[in-house]
């Protein structure tokens, strides 16, 4: 089987799923195969981002959205320090951009997932499942056409107790 996963972009918490996906052994078992890796920004600094931002705290309350700013911002300020200053065989955290060159796998940064570059980026590699882990965009028909099999959504956390926000 033939995999795209979906993703966020410097977001610790995706790169941590999408690694450990990655290094599950049921992957060879089950003869699944990771062929490309899309991600997209958690935020962008424009009008709709800036909306999605209000939204974000509006629904959360300052408290919670003020925590979970500050952690990300804290994890990405580690993530990109270690990068810096410490050797690869020491780190525990990688970017999603060097998970896809540590695996061999097809990456591809964009800002939108409904883009006519993730498209075709899709097309080429004839995936017959998308899989999404931590994506923070919607996805549209388009692309959720493309696999033979279909789409997922990988929820890295149980349900019940954190639905998130939006749910």
């Amino acid at each position: 089987m033939r995999i795209i996963l979906l993703t966020s972009y410097h977001y610790p918490v995706a790169c941590t799923a999408v690694q450990a996906f990655l290094n599950n052994t049921l992957l060879k078992k089950y003869n699944i195969e990771v062929v490309g890796i899309v991600a997209t920004p958690i935020w962008q600094a424009n009008k709709r981002g800036w909306k999605q931002m209000w939204r974000f705290i509006h629904k959360s309350g300052w408290k919670f959205a003020t925590k979970s700013i500050g952690a990300s911002f804290i994890q990405s300020l580690v993530s990109r320090f270690a990068k810096s200053f410490v050797p690869n065989k020491y780190r525990n955290n990688f970017e999603i951009n060097e998970i896809a060159t540590q695996h061999n796998i097809p990456y591809l940064k964009t800002n939108s997932i409904n883009s006519p570059e993730v498209i075709n980026f899709c097309q080429n590699k004839e995936p017959d499942m998308l899989v999404s882990a931590l994506l923070l965009q919607i996805v549209k028909t388009k692309l959720l056409g493309i696999p033979s099999i279909g789409s997922i959504n990988f929820h890295p956390a149980l349900v019940q107790e954190h639905r998130g926000l939006f749910a």
